[in-house]
């Protein structure tokens, strides 16, 4: 009798215990205390419900600030709760989760909850480097509390499908923070921190960040679908060990990025760059299409993106160009041709050997005025913008956009040797105040020297005794560059460049769109140009090619062939490749020495010389090439001793090699 009590209450007790395992309510993860919810939009609370398939009639009940709604729950378990709009403020409340299972009821609570702005704070760099990082900024928040601010951190990971479920980071102790000294604070980025202590100064509701950062390339940070829309193809790269390696596309976006797109943010912060300094180019298309893809996946084509620029760095080791990183920053500053986006310049902050700037203060705050200009739209955000040149007697007037009452040159000090707090570098390039720094002038040899510059106004007057007839204007354009003017506000001037010529191959090789030349078969044909024509840039080491000015009515490229196996008919079926920079729309004209005699009576062989074919330009801003097979190649140097000629009508012609090589 004892023995089959003890099983009736064995039984009581695993059914009671099964009853509770599969009754158990579940939030999503980034529903915890101390969170905030933002405010002014449809609020979604949901998660999962561990119901047995035969019990999904089971009412769930969510109450959120004085509000209750039933949640549907599907066959999977997840269900979700929808909440109209509320107005932000300090009020903590609580979400509550109530749910009958046969006659109990089952409670789950989540504190302390705020509604306010919610910001994406994302990136790598300046963004992923915690407070902890520079000892100088810790020691001033020993003792902070901040009310206003809360905090949390995804963990860094990488996923080849789209993640719903993320992890937090260890550092917040896998959950939102208050804002408080102490270990979670520690190890939060110091420039989001920064952001939030600048917008909660006058703000009436609390502020939410969610650092999301990550070592990756930009690649890595788009959803597949509008990356391979984008025209790219998808690279799936796996580490030694088999693992899904940073270098994939989408494979960030998968595992930290893809799970907040349930949630409702008021924007983003955007600190990244370097993972893709060796193609700074195209890193501008690149972020358009991320920011694009951003705001449909949170459904809210409008939401604010703000960047903060590359700060002067020493760069890649492995850019030979020393500029890859002005280029970087332009393309940076090309999202403002897109609504709703904001750039801050760091020109007047960096180190040559930190990757991220000692003064995350100054990011921060000034990521904040883009915040806060969309409460208050007289907020200046904006550093001078280049506005228009004209050119003087021996000199160039250049005017700018966002001068405030206008341009001043500031004192700048950036630091050279590493870790180093502001003012403590002996080694630090300083540019004193009123001293202007940065801008570089050319003539038409496209040839750039430091600039003598005077500021009057919004415009600023730049002179040479190097550069003859100068044309065009460069400012900060080198990776580490000291340059200091601003704005009567403070905000130091964007980098620019008003010059068209191409890229540099960043990395030393020549252009490979697709000819790599640095590996082409054939033989390199050699440039003679004509005697009123000039070469404007011999720097073909580094990809830009050579540049023909246009002269009356066409450009004239002539070059002579050297190698034996293909002079004088020797090799009559030969391949022409060239390679060019589409920089213009209009055509390029290719013609040979062809095995055909002069005209009679003539001392030059005109029909000798024919047409291989004509290239129509698109001004695509790119390098491309053109291959050409001809069956009578002569090459005899019949006409101003040269063998090939290539003319364009379209303006200035830029040409980084021709190669020959043997038909079949």
């Amino acid at each position: 009798m004892k023995r089959n009590s003890l099983s009736l209450f064995t039984v009581i007790i695993l059914f009671l215990s099964y009853s509770y395992a599969y009754s158990e309510v579940r939030f999503h993860p980034l529903f915890t205390d101390n969170m905030v919810i933002q405010q002014g939009v449809p609020i979604k609370i949901f998660g999962t419900e561990s119901v047995p398939v035969g019990d999904l009639k089971s009412k769930l009940k969510i109450s959120f600030a004085g509000k209750s709604v039933y949640a549907e729950i599907d066959k999977d378990g997840n269900w979700e709760a929808d909440f109209k709009p509320m107005k932000g403020g300090f009020a903590k409340h609580t979400i509550q989760s109530e749910i009958k299972y046969n006659k109990d009821k089952i409670y789950r609570e989540i504190k302390n909850v705020f509604i306010g702005d919610v910001w994406i704070c994302a990136g790598q760099e300046n963004m992923d480097e915690p407070i902890s990082k520079f000892p100088h900024v810790k020691s001033k928040l020993l003792e902070i509390e901040n009310q206003g601010l809360k905090f949390t951190a995804i963990k860094k990971t990488t996923s080849a499908t789209p993640k719903t479920i993320m992890e937090y980071d260890y550092a917040t102790k896998k959950k939102w923070q208050p804002c408080k000294f102490g270990d979670a604070l520690w190890g939060f980025s110091a420039v989001a921190y920064y952001f939030g202590e600048k917008i909660t100064e006058n703000t009436k509701f609390p502020i939410g960040l969610i650092e999301v950062t990550h070592s990756a390339p930009i690649e890595a940070w788009i959803p597949k679908e509008e990356y391979l829309a984008a025209g790219y193809k998808e690279k799936i790269i796996k580490n030694k060990d088999g693992k899904l390696s940073l270098k994939s596309s989408s494979a960030v976006y998968n595992g930290i990025v893809h799970p907040l797109t349930q949630l409702n943010f008021k924007g983003v912060l955007w600190s990244h760059g370097h993972a893709n300094s060796l193609e700074p180019v195209e890193y501008g298309k690149l972020l358009k299409t991320l920011i694009s893809s951003w705001r449909k996946r949170l459904n809210n084509p409008a939401l604010p993106f703000f960047v903060a620029q590359t700060a002067p760095y020493k760069g890649n080791v492995t850019d030979k160009s020393g500029e890859s990183l002005a280029w970087l920053r332009v393309s940076q500053a090309s999202i403002l041709s897109m609504p709703h986006t904001g750039v801050s310049s760091l020109s007047d902050t960096g180190g040559f050997e930190d990757l991220a700037t000692q003064e995350p203060a100054k990011v921060g705050h000034r990521l904040a005025l883009w915040a806060q200009r969309l409460v208050k739209k007289s907020t200046p955000v904006l550093g001078p913008t280049f506005k228009k040149i004209t050119p003087g007697s021996g000199n160039l007037i250049v005017e700018f956009n966002n001068a405030g009452k206008g341009l001043k040159a500031s004192q700048v000090s950036l630091h050279k040797a590493p870790g180093k707090a502001p003012g403590t570098d002996t080694s630090a390039l300083i540019a004193k105040e009123g001293e202007v720094k940065g801008f570089e002038i050319a003539g038409v040899d496209g040839n750039f020297h430091p600039a003598t510059a005077k500021i009057s106004g919004a415009r600023v007057q730049l002179t040479s005794k190097v550069a003859r007839r100068p044309k065009y204007v460069r400012y900060a354009w080198s990776n580490f560059s000291l340059a200091n003017v601003s704005n009567s506000y403070g905000l130091p001037m964007l980098p620019f460049r008003t010059d068209k010529l191409p890229a540099p191959n960043f990395d030393g090789s020549f252009p490979t769109s697709p000819v790599n030349l640095a590996t082409a078969s054939g033989e390199s044909m050699k440039v003679k140009p004509l005697k009123d024509q000039k070469i404007q840039t011999e720097n073909v080491a580094n990809g830009r090619g050579f540049l023909f000015k246009k002269t009356k009515k066409e450009a004239i490229a002539l070059f002579t062939v050297k190698s034996p196996e293909f002079q004088k008919g020797k090799s009559p079926k030969t391949d022409i490749t060239v390679v060019f920079f589409d920089n213009t729309p209009g055509y390029l004209s290719i013609s040979y020495d062809s095995s055909e005699k002069a005209d009679k009576g003539s001392k030059l062989p005109t029909k000798a010389y024919k047409n291989a074919g004509k290239i129509k330009l698109s001004g695509t801003g790119t390098w491309k090439y053109a291959r050409f097979s001809v069956k009578d190649a002569y090459f005899g140097q019949r006409l101003s001793a040269s063998d090939l000629k290539i003319s364009t009508g379209s303006g200035d012609m830029i040409i980084s090699g021709v190669f020959l090589e043997k038909g079949k």
